[in-house]
């Protein structure tokens, strides 16, 4: 009798460990990126954001991961939907801008920019302050 319980206990420390969680998957994406395995992020992310579809952080992760490999559209529709799914992630539009920026829409970038900034976002008052300058040496 000790041993079938043994096994049962077994296997069900087994079976949790291979139950992952949104969260769990979230982290595994983090360390996919900071090792720059953004493939593996982005396949990290994306079983995240099947666990939890409103995930805006993963959504936000995985869009830096597409940026960095150059999927600036998909990296825009990511960022897109952290936003829509939290409208006050300030960081989200500073990395949107910076996404827009890479696609050539300086004035959709400009419009993020003041908005991560309104938000609280400090750090995009550089990018403000970068797009004015080249504003400025064009006229």
């Amino acid at each position: 009798m000790n041993k079938v319980i043994s096994c049962l206990f077994l296997i069900i420390a087994l079976a949790s460990c291979l139950h992952k969680t949104s969260q769990d998957y979230f982290i595994l994406g983090q360390d996919e990126f900071i090792a720059e395995n953004y493939d593996g992020a982005i396949e990290d992310m994306t079983k995240a954001i099947s666990l939890k579809s409103d995930f805006a952080k993963a959504y936000f992760e995985r869009a830096d991961a597409y940026y960095n490999i150059k999927d600036y559209s998909k990296a825009l529709e990511d960022y897109s939907k952290a936003i829509e799914i939290n409208p006050d992630y300030a960081i989200a539009y500073r990395f949107r801008g910076v996404a827009k920026l890479s696609t050539g829409d300086t004035s959709g970038s400009f419009s993020d920019w003041q908005i991560a900034l309104k938000l609280g976002d400090s750090r995009a008052s550089h990018y403000l302050h970068q797009y004015w300058r080249q504003q400025n040496q064009h006229h």
